[in-house]
């Protein structure tokens, strides 16, 4: 009971940095943090003072590279309220055996996510020399699964960012598409297909 208790003051004070990070009032942080498992996905090294918040826009900078960072949502979800209702659960729990739900992450194909992207890229409004110094990056609230075969729909959309990748909730990183001014680290990635982990089948 003595070690539940430990660990259940643990998941407490994780579930309330994820509570703020969801919120409206976390947006910078979610962004840093977004762009913070896209760069460790990618094997890339990093102190965490070189990830700036920008502008807004750009939502972040990491070493001159602007990025910015939209979240992918599974569709009619609100993360940000399950993670009160669970925080406000821990808070009331005696045991850990009380706290032993999975979460619920809705799995999608790589086909699937370059489809979400297509339709959040086809909503936007920025110029075009925003777009051409501007790296995008789409955290996916999903489990990225299955064939790594994709087909981009209207790449035309797509040529306009500096790069476009996502980094999904099971570990995973992918970039798109990456311009001949794209960051180096974004360039060798896209050559190398560096993925973080690799797609689950």
């Amino acid at each position: 009971m003595e070690d539940d208790k430990e660990v259940i003051q643990d998941l407490v004070k994780s579930l309330e940095e994820s509570v703020l990070l969801f919120s409206k009032h976390g947006k910078s942080k979610r962004e840093i943090w977004s762009l913070n498992e896209f760069l460790k996905n990618i094997n890339i090294s990093f102190k965490e003072d070189e990830l700036v918040c920008g502008d807004n826009p750009p939502d972040a900078i990491f070493r001159g590279a602007e990025f910015e960072i939209k979240i992918i949502d599974e569709k009619n979800r609100i993360t940000h309220l399950e993670y009160k209702r669970k925080l406000e659960k821990s808070k009331s729990a005696q045991t850990l055996k009380e706290l032993m739900v999975p979460w619920n992450f809705k799995e999608i194909s790589l086909q699937g996510a370059v489809e979400r992207i297509d339709e959040r890229l086809k909503s936007f409004i920025y110029s075009p020399g925003f777009c051409k110094s501007t790296n995008i990056l789409f955290y996916l609230n999903y489990r990225v699964v299955g064939k790594r075969d994709y087909v981009i729909p209207e790449k035309n959309i797509w040529d306009k960012w500096r790069s476009v990748s996502l980094v999904a909730n099971n570990g995973l990183s992918y970039v798109f598409l990456a311009t001949d001014s794209a960051p180096e680290f974004i360039k060798l990635a896209a050559e190398n297909k560096q993925e973080g982990s690799t797609l689950e089948t």
